[in-house]
């Protein structure tokens, strides 16, 4: 069976919020990290989370047991070079889901359909919600030379965009894969709540 391995990018500033969102608690208390954590590991073989050089507190509620911290040093690049970086670490693997670590309501089952769908063969998948490609994102390997050459801050949006007769999108009634937190109030998206 091919090996999927999920990315988490988590190396951003959280300017918009004011403080590093990504150690805020959910509605439930979960950090909101370590939800999307926990998520991704429900759906694929192995999990990257990326983080920046001043990672300290992300460090203390990632269980390096079950997942990789991988460091970007260039993380101020933007969010390019921690995919890239991502992708550097895990070369070996079959593909990968490239997840955003500041969307906790994506449902492991989605991640679970788009890994499927790597494993039968298709080259990008994607989830969509009324009409709207959210994520994650799935790549098969051959794309490898292009997302280790990604910068700056548009992810891997430009070869989504090259290759887009090739997205196998996988319809679905999940809101959450378009909801990611810029601020405090995010947190308690009615939507994601329900």
């Amino acid at each position: 069976m091919p090996d999927i391995c999920g990315i988490l990018l988590a190396a951003g500033q959280s300017l918009r919020f004011g403080q590093n969102k990504l150690l805020q608690p959910l509605p439930d208390g979960t950090p909101l990290l370590t939800q999307t954590v926990n998520n991704m590991r429900l759906g694929v073989d192995r999990v990257i989370v990326v983080v920046p050089p001043q990672h300290g507190s992300l460090a203390e509620i990632l269980d390096t047991a079950i997942v990789e911290m991988i460091i970007n040093k260039a993380a101020s690049d933007g969010m390019g070079s921690s995919l890239a970086c991502g992708v550097g670490a895990s070369l070996e693997a079959d593909g990968w889901i490239i997840g955003l670590a500041d969307m906790p309501w994506i449902p492991p089952t989605i991640i679970k359909r788009v890994a499927s769908a790597l494993r039968e063969g298709w080259p990008l998948v994607a989830p969509r919600y009324q009409q709207q490609r959210g994520h994650p994102v799935g790549f098969h390997h051959r794309f490898a030379p292009e997302l280790l050459r990604l910068q700056g801050d548009q992810g891997a949006r430009s070869v989504l965009q090259q290759h887009q007769s090739e997205i196998h999108f996988i319809d679905c009634q999940e809101p959450g894969i378009l909801l990611d937190i810029d601020t405090p109030d995010d947190m308690f998206h009615p939507t994601a709540a329900d």
